[in-house]
């Protein structure tokens, strides 16, 4: 049975372990409780000659599964170290951590999980009516079917849209062919599932080619046609929105100097959500402004996908390496230098800069992500771009239409360095990208293009003064 600690403040601070905090403005504020179990770890500390503190040795001095004791400590060691201090972001992650554990503890046994999996909304390929599978594989054969043949990937998105179609029958009780109750059930079904009139056009597009290749009635592909112009016409009407919303996003400037803003207030923030939050909502938001991936392409991790590359010039340091999901094409080039303050501040997390090259290297080692939760663990790919709506009323996809317009009006090389960024890259256009270091040197330069746009008093605060020459 481990005795009580009934010492006094007094007592305890005369000891030698205090001898350079005794005199610390806090060490008379804080609580007895903190006072003693500070004294504790202090005394765990000393007795194995612990100068580098990690989560395992904070484990091993609070065994015990509630996060009082440990919170208990981190309230002391804030008020005595500061929030830069190490060792209070090791506590603080470990107090996370214990948390964590003790409300899933007291979670009921009977609580619904997350573990629901989507039922598929499509039959198998042999499931599709005979006459539609023997056209399909004579025109994946390069066949002309009616006089007309088929690219090889469209006669692909045909058979899936079918082999959905014929699921939506099935379901709804409908026959399982082209007619207008099996087409109307397969367009209500669309958008119960909340898709968008761009998806639900292409669809019925292909479904439409279907119709005409198996010989459908007239009609029925009339009606195809229609639904198919019915949801292209919504399509532009949300482009016109998607315009509307970007005359009214900030201007780069303006989104730079919000960034600095957040960075500087997460870095003081005491709350370890709060501190992240803003610190990665400023990384969020200069990132995408000059590198605008979409969402499924915006989960990075540090060593796997954002490398520390030593440059001679000294200021162009971070590599991103990754493959883009919309063209399954490697996109790799170096980050431009504003961005790094950004992302090494995600890393400080409001520690001093001494600290750096030490979480970097950490977090290259393990390949943490680039854009945490407070808990450390990675974000969802939709995260970033709600972060952005948070600030500006609509996602990160803004972006991309803003690069276009600001590279646009530099000319065809404008063009040409906004297409390297968006990945919006044709089969002509990729085969121009095939020599790797153009390749490189176009992402570079567009990003310096965008760069420059900036003032050049905020391009003075993050660089140095030979990249300020590189910018004139």
């Amino acid at each position: 049975m481990v005795k009580r600690d009934l010492r006094s403040r007094e007592q305890i601070l005369r000891g030698p372990l205090w001898d350079k905090l005794r005199a610390h403005p806090s060490a008379a504020d804080l609580s007895i409780g903190a006072i003693r179990v500070t004294d504790q770890f202090l005394e765990f500390c000393d007795g194995r000659g612990i100068r580098d503190l990690s989560a395992e040795h904070v484990l091993a001095f609070d065994p015990c599964k509630s996060p009082s004791r440990v919170a208990r400590l981190l309230t002391a060691l804030r008020a005595l170290y500061g929030l830069e201090h190490p060792a209070t972001h090791v506590v603080e992650r470990v107090r996370q951590a214990k948390c964590r554990a003790h409300r899933a503890s007291k979670r009921s046994s009977s609580s619904k999980t997350n573990n629901f999996v989507q039922a598929s909304c499509s039959v198998s390929r042999l499931e599709l009516p005979a006459y539609w599978l023997q056209t399909l594989e004579r025109l994946a054969a390069g066949q002309k079917v009616r006089g007309r043949s088929a690219a090889l990937s469209s006669v692909r998105n045909m058979q899936n849209y079918a082999r959905q179609l014929v699921f939506t029958a099935r379901e709804s009780g409908t026959p399982e062919d082209f007619n207008l109750q099996s087409l109307q059930a397969y367009h209500a079904a669309l958008e119960e599932r909340g898709l968008r009139s761009s998806s639900i056009e292409i669809q019925f597009r292909f479904l439409g080619r279907l119709a005409f290749f198996v010989g459908a009635d007239a009609d029925i592909c009339r009606k195809i046609s229609a639904a198919t112009a019915y949801h292209r016409s919504k399509r532009l009407l949300a482009r016109k929105k998607k315009e509307d919303q970007f005359r009214r996003l900030p201007d780069i400037g303006e989104i730079f100097m919000l960034a600095d803003c957040l960075k500087s207030e997460g870095s003081r923030a005491s709350h370890a959500t709060v501190r992240n939050t803003k610190l990665v909502d400023a990384a969020a938001l200069t990132f995408l402004s000059l590198v605008p991936l979409r969402n499924k392409d915006t989960v990075l991790l540090w060593g796997k996908h954002i490398s520390l590359v030593a440059q001679p010039e000294g200021e162009w340091v971070y590599r991103i390496d990754t493959r883009l999901s919309k063209t399954l094409v490697n996109f790799n080039g170096f980050l431009h230098p504003i961005l790094n303050s950004f992302l090494e501040a995600v890393l400080l997390q409001g520690r001093h800069e001494a600290f750096l090259p030490r979480l970097r290297a950490e977090a290259i080692r393990r390949q943490a992500p680039v854009f945490p939760k407070s808990t450390g663990e990675p974000r969802n790919a939709q995260s970033l771009s709600r972060r952005w709506a948070v600030h500006f009323g609509m996602g990160s996809h803004i972006a991309r239409t803003h690069l276009h317009t600001v590279l646009g009006q530099m000319g065809p090389e404008g063009v040409e360095a906004a297409l390297s960024l968006c990945a919006q890259r044709s089969f002509q256009t990729r085969k121009e990208y095939q020599a790797e270091a153009y390749y490189d040197a176009l992402i570079r330069q567009s990003q310096v293009s965008l760069a420059s746009t900036l003032p050049r008093e905020m391009v003075r605060a993050h660089l140095h003064a030979s990249l300020d020459r590189e910018l004139t």
